[in-house]
């Protein structure tokens, strides 16, 4: 079956979900350089079984979304780069390289709770995403059964 209608409201909701998840991050507070904010790519997918969205983003972003277990350091250049971008108030007189090593060895033991910011992003257009795409399938499928009987006769 054709499912036309499905993917253009597929289409439309990649550039809303794709701004929500930007706007979700925006207010948790996850914005230091705006690398993770300008990597944030949402894309449709289509195949004979299925449609939908699939979410691009960079490394940073699983970490935000996902946390990160204690253990093992997150490695010190991203976390030195990540000091350099966000207004960390620097104590102890701590410098930059000082500061971006703390923060390493304290996510190392103690981990980063997780955020679900695509989860948050998705709740947040859900309902209408539903409803838009349950109504365009019903037409695929009116479709589909009309071609279904015109090539029978």
């Amino acid at each position: 079956m054709n499912r036309i209608n499905l993917n253009i409201v597929f289409k439309k909701y990649s550039k809303i979900f794709q701004n929500s998840v930007k706007n979700v991050l925006r207010k948790e507070k996850k914005v230091a350089s705006g690398d993770t904010l300008r990597s944030i790519l949402v894309k449709t997918f289509s195949n004979p079984n299925s449609s939908g969205l699939y979410l691009y983003a960079n490394k940073t972003f699983e970490f935000i979304q996902s946390g990160r277990r204690p253990g093992k350091n997150p490695p010190y250049s991203a976390i030195l780069r990540w000091v350099k971008n966000k207004p960390v108030s620097l104590k102890f007189g701590y410098n930059e390289k000082k500061a971006a090593s703390a923060i390493m060895r304290g996510i190392g033991q103690k981990g980063i709770e997780p955020t679900n910011i695509a989860e948050q992003a998705l709740s947040n257009i859900l309902p209408s995403l539903i409803q838009e795409a349950s109504a365009a399938y019903i037409r695929d499928v009116e479709t589909a059964i009309k071609k279904g009987k015109d090539n029978v006769n």
